[in-house]
């Protein structure tokens, strides 16, 4: 069975889109941390049964605390067929640097641009599209809370499933990194 694996920063929203896309509830809060173990569920992915796993949340892949090590070492010891990417749409920036990091493991990965309609209320408007080319990588916008936009990244998790992946965009770093 084939693994998609839920990635992002404490409090983005990744338990809510577990459940949005699952049929299991994963305790959510306001409170970072709150997911600290693996749940996991099969969900239908255009006919394919998938696992759908909700890792803790974490800043870095390269591991401070215990749910960064529980994450970390799921991505490095597991196949993963797919990441989903949940990044807070609000605070974007902050999101990214766990995004290249993502992108370094040279998996597959979409990007869940979650909480868009608490970025609307900040002023912050992210062109999805724009971001997608940048990162070489879809971009789904999603309210995971209320399921907005769940439906629409069940079928770019297919096309990425049934797609070859693309190769590794490579990132232009700066020279004192």
């Amino acid at each position: 069975m084939r693994t998609i694996a839920l990635v992002g920063h404490p409090n983005v929203g990744k338990s809510a889109l577990f459940n949005a896309l699952s049929d299991i509830q994963a305790e959510i809060s306001n409170f970072a941390g709150t997911t600290n173990a693996i749940a996991d569920s099969k969900i239908n992915v255009n006919g394919e049964t998938i696992r759908l796993v909700d890792l803790p949340g974490v800043y870095s892949l390269n591991p401070n605390d215990s749910s960064e090590e529980v994450t970390a070492k799921f991505l490095l010891e597991n196949k993963v067929d797919l990441i989903i990417d949940v990044v807070n749409a609000s605070l974007l920036s902050r999101s990214l640097e766990l995004t290249v990091e993502i992108a370094e493991l040279g998996l597959p990965f979409v990007v869940a641009l979650n909480k868009i309609d608490e970025a609307e209320k900040k002023g912050v408007i992210v062109d999805s599209s724009k971001l997608s080319g940048v990162l070489g990588v879809p971009v789904t916008p999603t309210v995971a809370r209320h399921g907005k936009g769940a439906k629409k990244l069940i079928d770019v998790c297919g096309e990425a499933l049934r797609d070859e992946p693309p190769p590794p965009k490579p990132f232009k770093y700066t020279k004192h990194l």
